[in-house]
């Protein structure tokens, strides 16, 4: 598994990306229509920046869309940190260029790009940084064009060569940004095989919500019933209404899975599918969840997620569909997913 995460910000409140991703500075984003009209969705960042935790990558994939509504200025667009230490930095300067720095936003250039961004134009940015002191690569990519490849760099601040935390926007050291629409993010590793261990190239991250019911309705509906359960979970702007709609059970095994709208493209490559419950307890003790994928009358389950008194997003990325094999735009399409009690 090297897809690490993708983010579509459907269903998803400005407020909300604080389920999924780690605040940094102020909260002065909003959610914005995406560069594919309806249905496609981007977080409008201000003095905001966005961290998300990982296992000691020592190189990082990562790509969004992203469009500049501030006006030209520094601009912090992907970071990677050691705790609480940056090991690089890519941004854009005052003319447009993406600069790549050792450390944070104030560290050592140690490359720009000869090509420069204009503002309110959209542009899918790619990233590939490896972490050493001295055999460090740096790749950015630009709607599909190589803007810098720099190797054989110092990208290493701390005693270890990898990073633990990244994210995009503000940075963790400067809790400062500028205003820019992000959208249709991937994050990947190269522990796994290809394609995912590499550029994805120019994505599409598409969000849907259930639309009918699926297989199973075991649980049980603010409504006091299983019936249009689908209905309760449906949400999109301006986001999850939290306890004014939702299902529940307390009993092992029950379950619920719904039916989703078809993928509007029709061709192309699907690297991966990632199912996100929104769950919390009621009351004290442990209790936890599976996601569940059904194709075809099989199921496969998620590993357990354990549940707090809070709600928060519990991320479950299949790249292999059920009953083996990579997924297509019609496996998708004819797929159920939903959610089941374990404990």
């Amino acid at each position: 598994m090297t897809l690490l995460k993708a983010e579509s910000w459907i269903g998803v409140s400005a407020t909300q990306t604080s389920r999924k991703w780690t605040l940094i500075g102020a909260n002065a984003t909003s959610t914005q229509t995406g560069r594919w009209g309806a249905g496609s969705r981007a977080m409008r960042t201000g003095n905001t920046g966005w961290g998300y935790p990982v296992a000691n990558l020592a190189t990082t994939i990562m790509g969004a869309g992203f469009t500049n509504r501030g006006g030209l200025s520094a601009l912090c667009l992907f970071w990677g940190f050691d705790s609480s230490t940056a090991q690089w930095a890519i941004m854009s300067n005052t003319t447009g260029n993406i600069v790549a720095r050792r450390g944070g936003t104030a560290g050592t250039i140690i490359g720009t790009s000869s090509q420069a961004m204009l503002v309110n134009q959209s542009y899918y940015i790619e990233v590939k940084a490896t972490v050493h002191d001295s055999a460090g690569v740096i790749v950015v990519r630009v709607n599909g064009d190589t803007w810098l490849n720099l190797t054989s760099q110092d990208t290493q601040i701390t005693s270890n060569a990898f990073v633990t935390n990244i994210g995009f926007g503000a940075d963790p050291a400067s809790a400062t940004g500028m205003v820019q629409d992000v959208e249709d993010m991937y994050i990947v590793d190269t522990a796994g095989g290809s394609p995912t261990n590499d550029f994805l190239g120019d994505v599409r991250v598409q969000g849907i919500l259930p639309d009918a019911n699926g297989t199973t309705s075991n649980l049980v509906g603010q409504d006091a019933n299983s019936t249009d359960n689908y209905l309760n979970v449906d949400e999109d702007a301006p986001g999850a209404d939290d306890d004014t709609t939702y299902n529940e059970s307390s009993t092992v095994n029950d379950k619920d899975t719904y039916n989703y709208p078809s993928l509007t493209p029709t061709t192309g490559t699907v690297y991966g599918v990632q199912i996100t419950p929104l769950a919390r307890k009621t009351d004290a003790g442990a209790r936890s969840i599976v996601s569940v994928a059904r194709l075809s009358g099989t199921e496969t389950d998620s590993s357990n997620k354990a549940l707090s008194a809070t709600y928060v997003y519990l991320p479950d990325v299949r790249e292999t569909k059920p009953g083996g094999g990579a997924w297509s735009i019609s496996d998708v399409n004819s797929a159920e997913f939903g959610v089941k009690v374990t404990a």
